[in-house]
């Protein structure tokens, strides 16, 4: 499987199996673009994370592929799509 981690200004999250990271990286681009918003995202422990997305944000986005990873069991729980 490919294990995506994304850095947001220092802090540290494995996106969970079900994440599609394209999907998130558009959806936080959208946010910074209307000036800031809040974009929810599922990681690894299938953990709901909201980030509040800005210009002014660091996000930096890394892949690569391991065996499944433990943390996740299934999909996320809940997807959640909306910008706030």
């Amino acid at each position: 499987m490919v294990r995506t981690e994304i850095d947001v200004n220092g802090n540290r999250y494995v996106l969970a199996q079900g994440e599609d990271p394209d999907e998130l990286k558009q959806r936080m681009a959208a946010a910074a673009g209307a000036g800031s918003g809040f974009v929810d995202f599922t990681v690894a422990g299938n953990r709901v994370v909201s980030v509040l997305v800005s210009s002014a944000l660091r996000v930096l986005f890394s892949s690569e592929i391991v065996e499944l990873d433990p943390r996740d069991d299934e999909a996320p729980y809940e997807r959640h799509l909306a910008i706030v």
